[in-house]
C-alpha cells in the first residue's frame, strides 16, 4: 500500500410590449397555464407548461476536444447534466441548423457566433454543456419539433444559467460618461425586438438565473438589476419576474446570510444538483454532510446552495449557523429566534436553543434549510456539557421536521460520518476544466490568459485547490505580474510559503478567520494534533520525504499496529493523504 500526500502545505406570437399583466397574483395565473392580456382581448397559453409528459430526450452542445467545433450529445431528459441555455432573436438565413452543425458548415453565419458566445459564457460559469434552439432541435422532423415545443419551458426552467443575447442592443464606446452610456443602452434595451417574441414570457419566468448581454457580448445586468426596465416593457409586476421565486435583493433574504452572493462562483454544478435533490425536494427532511480539505470550497458551495434555495422557493427559510465554537452556534440561534420573532426569545432566562428547535419542529414555518458551517471540531456539536442534571449536546438542538433539511460542512470525514452516518459527500479538488474556469473568472486582465501554457503550469502546481487558485489570482491582479512570473515564484520554497501567507480580502469568508492557504491547513493540523499525535508525526515525516508514492513500510514503527492504522486513517479523513493499494 502506498500513501500520496495531498497536502499543499507539505508540497413569433402576440407581443408583450405595452400590455399590462393583471395586478393579481401572476403565479396563480401561470399555475392555471394561462396569461390574460386585456388589451389584446385574447388568451395566450404559455408553450410547454401543458403536455409535460411529451419530452424524452434533449440534445446538448459542448466544445470538441480541439475546441474548433461543437459536438451534440443526447441525454434522457431527467438525467441531463447541468447546462446553460441561450435566449435570442432569430435572423433570417443566418441561424445554424441541426444538419449544418453536424456537417460543420455555416461557420460564417451570424448564428455560429451566437453558439460560440453561449459556449464561452457557459465555460466561464463552469458549465461544460449548453443548449441553443436553432441547432439542438432537428426541425426537419415534425414529431421532434412538436415534442421540443412542449418541452421548452421545462428546459429553460432546469437550466443552470440562461443568457439573453440582445443583437439590437450595444453599449456606446464614445459616451462622455458612464451615466450617459447607461441611459443610451437602457433605452435600446427597452426597445429590443426580444420583448416582442411570443417565447419571451416563459424564457423570462422559467430560469433561476438570467443574464443579459449586448450584441458584442458585454454584460448588461440580470433579472434583478434590470427589474425596473423589464417592468416598463412587459408590465410584469416587480418582484414577480420568476415562477414562484424570491427576489435575492429582498433585504430579509440577504441579511439572514453572513455573506453576499459570490457572482464569480464557478464549477461544482454536479455537486449542487445532487445537494438540491437531497435537501430541497418538497418533502425533504434530510441531513447531509459534505467534507473535504480546508480551502476546497465547502463554505462557498454552501453559500451558493443557500441563495439557490431562496431563488427556487419564495417561502423557504434559510438559516446559517457557524459551528466554529459553542459561542458562534448560540449567537446564530439567537439571531434565528429574533428573525422568527419567537415568543419569549428575549427573556432573560430564555433557553434560546430549545425555543428555536421547538419552533422549527412545530411544522408551522413551512420549508426551511439550515446550514451548519465549519463543523470541524466534533466536540463543539457532539461534546457533552452538563446542564442541571441532564447531559446536553448542541446537536440535540438541531431540529428534525418534515419540510426542513440540515446541511453540514466539515474538514473531517470522521466528523461527517458521526454527524450524518452514510449521508455524506466528499468534495475533492477541482478538475482541470473547473480549475481553469475559476481562474479565468478571477483574473481581471484578460490578456494574461493568452499564455495558456503558463496558466496550465500554474494550475498544475495549485492542484485544483479553489482557495489557492483564488489567492493566486488575487495576487496577480494586485501586483500586475504575469501568470508565468507567479508560477516561477512558487518554484522556490521560501517564496512559496510567503505567497501562501499573503493576506487578501475575501468577502465570502469569515472576517475573524485568516483566509490564506498557509493559515487554513494549520487549523486542520491543530485538530489532528489534539486528536491523534501519531498522525502528526507521520505527516511531518511524509513532508520530509516526498509527496507521491510513499510505501507504508517507510513510516516509523510506533505503538501498536492498531494505532498505526488509526493514524493513517486520520490523515486520510482530513484529506492530507490518499491511499493507493
Amino acid at each position: 500500500m502506498y500513501a500520496t500526500c495531498t497536502s499543499h502545505a507539505a508540497h413569433g406570437h402576440a407581443a408583450l410590449r405595452g400590455h399590462q399583466v393583471p395586478a393579481g397574483d401572476l403565479f396563480d395565473v401561470l399555475c392555471d397555464s394561462y396569461l390574460y392580456l386585456p388589451v389584446l382581448h385574447t388568451v395566450i397559453k404559455p408553450v410547454g407548461i401543458v403536455g409535460r409528459t411529451c419530452w424524452n430526450t434533449m440534445r446538448l452542445l459542448k466544445s470538441s476536444v480541439t475546441g474548433s467545433n461543437f459536438e451534440l450529445t443526447s441525454f434522457d431528459d431527467d438525467l441531463a447534466p447541468p447546462y446553460a441555455i441561450l435566449s435570442h432573436t432569430w435572423t433570417e438565413n443566418q441561424e445554424v441548423t441541426f444538419d449544418e452543425l453536424l456537417k460543420g458548415t455555416s461557420k460564417d453565419k451570424d448564428g455560429y457566433a451566437k453558439i460560440r458566445f453561449c459556449g464561452e459564457r457557459a465555460a466561464a460559469d463552469g458549465l461544460e454543456y449548453f443548449w441553443v434552439d436553432t441547432c439542438c432541435i432537428n426541425k426537419a422532423t415534425s414529431d421532434e419539433l412538436s415534442t421540443a415545443v412542449n418541452s421548452i419551458f421545462h428546459w429553460y426552467q432546469r437550466a443552470a444559467k440562461c443568457y439573453v443575447l440582445l443583437i439590437d442592443v450595444s453599449v456606446p464606446e464614445g459616451a462622455t460618461s458612464t451615466e450617459i452610456s447607461d441611459i443610451l443602452w437602457k433605452q435600446a434595451f427597452q426597445r429590443s425586438r426580444w420583448f416582442t417574441r411570443g417565447w419571451t414570457l416563459q424564457e423570462l419566468l422559467a430560469p433561476t438565473s438570467i443574464k443579459f448581454f449586448s450584441r458584442d457580448g458585454k454584460w448588461l445586468g440580470n433579472k434583478i438589476s434590470l427589474e425596473q426596465e423589464i417592468n416598463r416593457v412587459t408590465g410584469i409586476p416587480k418582484r414577480q419576474q420568476g415562477s414562484k421565486k424570491v427576489d435575492l435583493q429582498d433585504s430579509s433574504a440577504v441579511l439572514s446570510l453572513p455573506f453576499l452572493r459570490n457572482e464569480r462562483f464557478a464549477g461544482r454544478e454536479s455537486q449542487l444538483q445532487s445537494m438540491k435533490q437531497i435537501l430541497l425536494s418538497p418533502s425533504a427532511h434530510q441531513w447531509l454532510t459534505i467534507y473535504g480539505l480546508g480551502g476546497c470550497g465547502k463554505s462557498a458551495l454552501a453559500l451558493e446552495l443557500a441563495y439557490r434555495a431562496f431563488a427556487d422557493q419564495a417561502r423557504r427559510l434559510v438559516f446559517w449557523v457557524p459551528a466554529i465554537s459553542q459561542e458562534s452556534f448560540e449567537l446564530a440561534y439567537r439571531d434565528i429566534g429574533t428573525q422568527l420573532r419567537i415568543p419569549g426569545i428575549d427573556d432573560a432566562n430564555a433557553d434560546v436553543k430549545q425555543l428555536v428547535r421547538d419552533a422549527l419542529n412545530s411544522g408551522n414555518l413551512g420549508h426551511w434549510l439550515m446550514i451548519v458551517d465549519n463543523a470541524d471540531d466534533s466536540e463543539v456539536l457532539l461534546g457533552v456539557s452538563n446542564k442541571t442534571t441532564k447531559l446536553v449536546r448542541l446537536i440535540d438542538y438541531i431540529p428534525l421536521s418534515i419540510g426542513g433539511s440540515v446541511f453540514f460542512t466539515t474538514r473531517s470525514r470522521k466528523a461527517a460520518t458521526d454527524l450524518t452516518s452514510n449521508n455524506v459527500l466528499e468534495l475533492n479538488d477541482m478538475d482541470k476544466f473547473k480549475a481553469r474556469q475559476l481562474f479565468v473568472h478571477r483574473i481581471n486582465n484578460r490578456a494574461l490568459l493568452s499564455d495558456e501554457t503558463a496558466v496550465d503550469a500554474l494550475l498544475e502546481i495549485l492542484t485544483g485547490l479553489p482557495l489557492a487558485i483564488v489567492q493566486a489570482a488575487t495576487f496577480i491582479n494586485q501586483n500586475e505580474i504575469s501568470v508565468s512570473e507567479y508560477a516561477s515564484l512558487l518554484q522556490h520554497a521560501g517564496t512559496k510559503a510567503k505567497l501562501f501567507s499573503e493576506h487578501f480580502e475575501d468577502p465570502s469568508r469569515y472576517r475573524d478567520m485568516d483566509s490564506t492557504v498557509a493559515k487554513t491547513w494549520p487549523i486542520s493540523f491543530e485538530q489532528i494534533q489534539r486528536q491523534d499525535p501519531l498522525a502528526v508525526e507521520y505527516l511531518s515525516f511524509i513532508g520530509c520525504i516526498d509527496c507521491i508514492g510513499i510505501p507504508q513500510s517507510l513510516l516509523p514503527p510506533r505503538a501498536s499496529t492498531v494505532h498505526q492504522i488509526k493514524a493513517i486513517e486520520t490523515l486520510t479523513e482530513y484529506a492530507f493523504i490518499t491511499e493507493r493499494r
